[in-house]
């Protein structure tokens, strides 16, 4: 074969040719590709960014309502009860935050194991004020809490 052969510089360049063109639309696909993924993950980042999340005050008073609906005599554990509080103090409804507050200050003197607690708690409303007050501001929010154990019999 001879090197100056037309048929065959032209088959090779032919070839060469195809090749690189082939190259060139599979490069192109994946940076297509690559783009629209990109596109994608920016578009699902700020969704959840500007995507409204429940307020977790609302979600407090949806877990007292469950644990009033239980019956007569409800019960909630303190570690429960702590994390309703914290709940309650981290919404963003000024009346669900004061009185997540509130029952925060209440443990903070309980934790502090002072015996005589009574002047710090003077400062407090009673326990009765308080729940009334919670589930007030629970009503106000949309989540009516049952209480059948405070209506008259």
């Amino acid at each position: 074969m001879n090197a100056n052969d037309p048929a065959l510089n032209s088959t090779s360049t032919q070839n060469i040719t195809d090749g690189r063109s082939s190259f060139l639309r599979h490069r192109s696909a994946l940076l297509i590709g690559a783009a629209v993924i990109g596109v994608l993950a920016a578009a699902t980042a700020v969704a959840f960014a500007f995507y409204p999340r429940e307020d977790s005050g609302v979600i407090a008073c949806r877990r007292i309502a469950t644990v009033a609906a239980t019956g007569d005599r409800p019960t909630i554990s303190l570690d429960e009860m702590r994390e309703v509080t914290d709940l309650l103090a981290d919404s963003g409804n000024p009346d669900l935050a004061r009185t997540g507050g509130t029952y925060q200050d209440v443990f903070e003197v309980h934790d502090s194991g002072e015996r005589d607690a009574t002047d710090v708690l003077s400062g407090f409303p009673t326990s009765l004020t308080l729940i009334t007050q919670t589930f007030q501001a629970c009503g106000r929010v949309g989540v009516e809490v049952p209480t059948p154990h405070l209506k008259p019999r």
